[in-house]
């Protein structure tokens, strides 16, 4: 015997939506090749002021990286000129009081601009290491 008809509130109906997605992804300082044509072509000569642009600000970011790296480089030496004059320093006042007869002063002052000087070095080394580390772990 064939089921009963069922009210219109209780029937079924199979509703299938498909839907598709589809994305592109482009990156870098200039538009995809696509669409550079494409405002060339809506705005002829478009595609060279882009490009420009990309140039100029290039030169721009290379310009300031290259005023660091200099900064840093001037930077450094002059630390490195000042503390060889603190060592040099040091290490003559040290002398001066080994020849005034003031023989414990004048080693401990020696051994001390010799201890300082050499933890200093150490202590770069140490951090050059690091640096190091990081730079190839974050490379992998």
């Amino acid at each position: 015997m064939p089921a009963p008809p069922q009210p219109p509130s209780v029937q079924r109906s199979a509703l299938q939506i498909h839907q598709q997605v589809s994305a592109t992804s482009w990156s870098g300082p200039l538009p995809a090749p696509a669409d550079l044509e494409h405002y060339n072509r809506v705005f002829p000569g478009c595609a060279e002021r882009i490009m420009a642009m990309a140039e100029s600000q290039s030169a721009h970011r290379q310009s300031l990286e290259k005023a660091t790296v200099l900064g840093n480089l001037r930077q450094a030496t002059r630390g490195q000129y000042i503390g060889a004059f603190l060592a040099a320093f040091a290490t003559l006042g040290g002398v001066y009081l080994l020849a005034t007869g003031k023989e414990i002063q004048g080693y401990v002052t020696l051994v001390g601009n010799a201890g300082t000087f050499a933890s200093i070095y150490v202590a770069g080394r140490v951090s050059q290491k690091k640096e190091l580390e990081e730079k190839q772990r974050q490379s992998r």
